[in-house]
């Protein structure tokens, strides 16, 4: 299922003292999560494109339809991550208001453009991309696979996520099915969590290896992240809408480098 979620961060609270605020103002505590996680990268915007192409060389209209699926979503991150002076100049010679607009076109004029200098300029500046992957989770005894998209030309003050999840029977099963596919393991990481629901929005306490811990709230309405952080009085804290990875590039850490996330002693309640 495919949902669209938006979530903010705050930082450096002690878990104690927030757990207290939580119920003071009837959060209902969900449960005590210990999660382990395998981090995969899509592939590289470059075998993406030429698998577009290649299927599109072929002429056949069902190798059409699926070259034009996949190239939506590549046009749809090429949107998010191209910075908008390349991409203005890209529509005003085009006549597009996006880069999906292309999918508007006859066959052999997208085949004309995405061939072009032009578009090759903008996926040639792009190699994997940092704000979307798939996640391989285990919460306790339940498991669940997710791509996650961060969305990064977000003009409010808040982290865009589009997720797409379902759930799973094994856990190491599914790790040799993704590899088994191709898909390269970047990273096994280890993140324990307080699950909290209060107004239909999710509250998380994490705690990561090297991080302080921190609160997430996700809810689908700002203004709901926004009562909620009034009810909290979190105001002198510091709120942030960024991805966890961002967070260990602040303490100098390159987390996308790292094979392993782990603890290195059982974690304090």
């Amino acid at each position: 299922m495919q949902k669209l979620e938006k979530e903010v961060k705050i930082l450096n609270i002690d878990i104690p003292k927030m757990r207290e605020k939580l119920v003071n103002i009837g959060a209902k505590f969900v449960e005590e999560i210990n999660q382990q996680i395998y981090i995969y990268d899509m592939p590289t915007f470059g075998s993406r494109f030429k698998e577009v192409t290649d299927l599109l060389e072929i002429r056949k209209p069902i190798y059409d339809d699926v070259a034009l699926k996949k190239l939506k979503m590549l046009l749809e991150e090429l949107e998010d991550l191209t910075i908008e002076e390349e991409l203005d100049s890209f529509y005003k010679t085009y006549s597009l208001n996006n880069l999906v607009d292309l999918l508007n076109l006859p066959i052999e004029k997208i085949k004309n453009i995405i061939n072009s200098n032009n578009f090759q300029n903008i996926i040639n500046k792009q190699c994997l991309n940092p704000n979307k992957y798939i996640r391989l989770r285990k919460n306790n005894n339940n498991c669940e696979l997710t791509v996650k998209f961060f969305i990064k030309k977000e003009k409010q003050n808040l982290q865009k996520v589009i997720e797409t999840e379902i759930s799973i029977e094994n856990f190491e099963e599914t790790n040799q099915i993704l590899e088994s596919m191709g898909f390269a393991r970047r990273s096994y990481q280890e993140k324990k969590r307080y699950q909290y629901r209060y107004l239909d929005a999710e509250l998380d306490i994490d705690e990561w290896p090297m991080l302080e811990p921190y609160m997430e709230i996700e809810a689908d309405d700002k203004k709901k992240i926004e009562e909620i952080i009034e009810k909290l009085d979190l105001k002198n804290y510091e709120i942030v809408s960024i991805n966890t990875e961002e967070l260990y590039k602040r303490k100098g850490i390159d987390s996308r480098s790292m094979n392993e996330l782990r603890f290195k002693e059982k974690v304090n309640k």
